[in-house]
């Protein structure tokens, strides 16, 4: 069971960023495709490194702001060996980032595993927000592209839907009855059954991590740099577009299509990054290219091209970058708590 478990956790993911890469490529002239990355201008995709770093940094120094009201002080190279090597991490094994680099600061700062993850969590909780936030910013700056965009496709759908014979429409309705009961259901199990569950010999662990877990989260109201926070939740998003923006220059495809584009395109291949994918793969790809494709006219093959040197490109500096800061992480004996 537990091997199944396994296998779909990771399989599953796999599979879906493999159907998603043949979705993308369907059609497309590969070595084409290749011959148009190949005359890039890297100096460009270079250049895109360094607002990457910043936005990378600036992540780190936002945590350390969650972190003292904890009274955890360490500083922001530290901070940053830590994000970079959660990055590296979560390219090797999907889902371990935020473990590996809460790991970091506990071997080398000594700050318990469940208050980093609290404020790890109040973190995802920004990041979300900023990307609604420029999501919105996107429709005010592109509404006839991206209104036109979507008004099309919902027509597309419906007539697809119209031409096709009627079924059932409760399903959704079901699902969401029967998810309402299994929760209800669970509710009231552990309910009957809490006092057999506090005294079972696992409960006061799960209590603390969830306690600290809580302390993390509520840290955001003891800011001692609210405004900093602010600035650099701001800043890490700038340093996105930056990174986007520079590398589009790379590519006659991309280059002359503005930064309203740029902005655009980095609201959608964020939606890419953030799927259940490992490091976006083949979500990011389908999605860019279908953005290109769609609201710019850029031609598919060009339009993939782009796709795949941006996530490459990104891809390869969080390797390096994360790689680095791992070992020195592993080789670095003067920061180790005992």
């Amino acid at each position: 069971m537990k091997l199944l478990k396994t296998v779909l956790s990771y399989g599953l993911p796999l599979v879906f960023a493999a159907l998603l890469v043949w979705y993308t490529f369907k059609g497309v002239d590969i070595e084409q495709m290749w011959l148009s990355i190949a005359d890039a201008n890297y100096f460009y995709i270079v250049l895109s490194a360094l607002p990457m770093t910043v936005a990378h940094w600036s992540r780190g120094r936002r945590w350390q702001l969650l972190l003292q009201p904890l009274g955890h002080k360490l500083t922001s190279f530290d901070a940053f060996l830590a994000v970079m090597s959660g990055y590296f991490g979560n390219l090797i094994v999907p889902r371990m980032g935020e473990v590996t680099r809460c790991a970091v600061l506990q071997k080398r700062n000594n700050i318990p595993l469940n208050e980093s993850v609290g404020t790890v969590v109040v973190e995802r909780v920004f990041d979300i927000v900023m990307l609604l936030f420029i999501t919105a910013l996107a429709f005010v700056f592109e509404f006839t592209k991206l209104t036109t965009f979507f008004t099309d496709k919902l027509a597309q759908k419906q007539a697809l839907a119209n031409a096709q014979p009627q079924t059932n429409n409760n399903g959704l309705l079901i699902g969401l009855v029967v998810g309402l009961v299994v929760v209800l259901l669970l509710g009231f199990i552990a309910f009957k059954f809490r006092d057999r569950l506090m005294n079972n010999k696992f409960f006061p662990k799960i209590k603390q991590f969830l306690l600290g877990l809580w302390e993390g989260i509520l840290s955001i109201k003891k800011l001692e740099r609210p405004k900093e926070f602010i600035f650099h939740t701001v800043l890490i998003w700038v340093g996105y577009y930056f990174t986007l923006y520079l590398s589009m220059f790379a590519l006659g495809a991309t280059a002359n299509l503005g930064i309203l584009a740029a902005f655009t395109i980095l609201v959608v291949g964020s939606f890419g990054m953030v799927a259940p994918v490992q490091g976006g793969l083949g979500a990011y790809h389908w999605i860019v290219t279908m953005g290109l494709v769609e609201l710019y006219q850029v031609e598919k093959i060009p339009a993939a091209g782009a796709a795949t040197l941006f996530h490459t490109s990104q891809t390869i500096y969080t390797f390096l970058v994360g790689a680095l800061c791992s070992l020195w992480v592993l080789v670095d004996k003067s920061k180790v708590k005992g």
